[in-house]
């Protein structure tokens, strides 16, 4: 996009030479002539170096602001910096090697910039190392058009000589690949631009750039992530309100499985410490507060058993609430979400999507502390300060009650993905949860075909049927497993 901008601006400029040789002009006074040489000015030259320019104005208002207010530690930066830009703008003016060298490697530096400003480190390392590459595949590109002199290598000894080698004609007429000067370069940026915006267009917007947007803390995205929320919140309270049902699954594919998330927390914090005392939800409560995750012992020694748990738990809560003989419970909060089914999720990006951090480390750390804080539930619940994997005790009704992490102590969390391979090939949204969100949620890899074999962007394919294997596919046996309607 640089490449084609710079190209632009050249153009309205009327496409001025880019690389010229010297003119040498002569000027008659009296009876003598002295002989001048020619410095073109090139546009190319002023691109490079009107940055310069302002940026030594700005250092130079810098320096009278930083010493009215007596401010000498910015004094000095200022001055420092408007020496340097100064300097350099206006010899290089008068260099003509600078417009050569600009007409070359201008759009990369400018692309370094972009890339470092907005990617940091790893962002200038890639463009660099795509730079190298690319550059080096068009040096093929020129030798198939024997653009390549190799005759000249025996005289000159050395194949980056100036002067004979076979690089010589290639610096001098200026084939730089990415530079102002190669034309092709500019029809193959439009090229890539295309196969990028086909891609976006294709896979990275529809989907995980969704999760990205829903994500990012702009104004308007707050608005309508918290709209999206309170929507979602609202119909799982009127499902729990229904007086029909006795237990809810929910199944999220893609951005819905973040949404889903975001939901079944809201839900649960709205509804947690009313939920029916501990006493009458025993002897699941207890076994499940208690377990240790680490070292299982006791009534649950598996993640199979602690599955069961929650689930024989949340059936106390439906007979103390929605099914209880007593018409006054029946009123009463609950919670009878006893399956999310997640599909293809980019939770698995969650680091990345949901936490602050300028580093990989700070992103995990940022997650670590706000799942301590109980604002992101984790399966198992972590357990806090003295109190129970699902619980905590009240200060002022010295009772136990349900803290806001504990809904996946009782909701089992069930992920399915397939596999990425070659990136296109299996799911490059979606992926395994259990490193991130808990080592009791059940990761289940899938395929479309028995036996397993990846295929091209699955994505969409969690529910598809019209496989080899109909609707016995591998990755349709799965989901019915995961949602289990048989489990009453």
């Amino acid at each position: 996009m640089v490449l084609l901008v710079l190209h632009g601006i050249l153009l309205l400029l009327g496409n001025p030479p880019l690389i010229d040789d010297k003119v040498q002009f002569a000027v008659t006074k009296g009876a003598s002539s002295i002989f001048l040489w020619n410095h073109p000015y090139h546009e190319p030259e002023a691109l490079l170096l009107a940055p310069f320019f302002v940026l030594f104005m700005a250092a130079t208002f810098a320096v009278f602001f930083a010493a009215s207010r007596g401010a000498w530690k910015i004094l000095v930066g200022a001055v420092v910096l408007a020496a340097i830009s100064g300097a350099i703008f206006y010899t290089g003016i008068a260099h003509e090697t600078l417009a050569w060298l600009t007409s070359l490697f201008l759009p990369i530096l400018i692309s370094l910039c972009v890339a470092a400003i907005a990617m940091g480190r790893w962002g200038a390392i890639a463009m660099m190392a795509t730079y190298l590459l690319s550059s080096g595949f068009f040096v093929l590109y020129l030798n198939a058009r024997y653009l390549f002199d190799w005759s000249g290598l025996k005289s000159a000894g050395n194949i980056f000589a100036l002067n004979g080698g076979p690089f010589s004609d290639i610096l001098q007429h200026g084939w730089i690949f990415w530079s102002l000067n190669e034309r092709y370069s500019a029809v193959i940026a439009f090229a890539v631009i295309l196969l990028y915006l086909a891609l976006y267009a294709l896979f990275l917007q529809p989907y995980l750039g969704d999760a990205a947007r829903y994500f990012r803390a702009s104004p308007g995205n707050v608005l309508v992530r918290r709209e999206i929320r309170r929507q979602a919140v609202e119909m799982l309270d009127t499902l729990h309100k229904w007086g029909t049902y006795d237990r809810i699954v929910v199944v999220a594919h893609s951005l819905g499985t973040v949404v889903g998330y975001d939901m079944l927390r809201a839900y649960f914090s709205r509804v947690n410490n009313r939920l029916p005392r501990s006493d009458l939800l025993e002897p699941e409560f207890s076994q499940l507060d208690q377990h240790d995750p680490e070292n299982p012992s006791g009534a649950i020694t598996s993640q199979a058993e602690f599955c069961a748990k929650g689930r024989a738990l949340i059936g106390k809560i439906a007979a103390e609430t929605i099914n209880s003989p007593t018409p006054a419970n029946q009123k009463l909060p609950t919670w009878l979400v006893t399956d999310f089914v997640t599909l293809g999720s980019p939770l698995t990006h969650a680091y990345y999507l949901m936490c602050d951090g300028s580093t990989e480390e700070k992103l995990v750390d940022d997650f670590h502390r706000r799942v301590k804080q109980r604002e992101f539930p984790v399966c198992p619940p972590k357990k806090q300060d003295g109190d129970g994997l699902l619980s905590f005790t009240n200060p002022n009704t010295r009772r136990k009650e349900f803290h806001h992490a504990a809904l996946f102590a009782m909701t089992r969390w069930t992920n399915l993905f397939f596999p990425m391979n070659q990136m296109f090939w299996g799911d490059a949204i979606g992926g395994a949860l259990k490193d991130i969100f808990g080592r009791y949620i059940g990761d289940t890899p899938v395929s479309t075909v028995s036996p397993a074999a990846p295929r091209f962007f699955t994505h969409t394919a969690y529910w598809k049927t019209s496989c080899p294997d109909g609707r016995a596919a591998p990755h349709i046996v799965a989901l019915r497993q995961a949602v289990d309607l048989e489990d009453v």
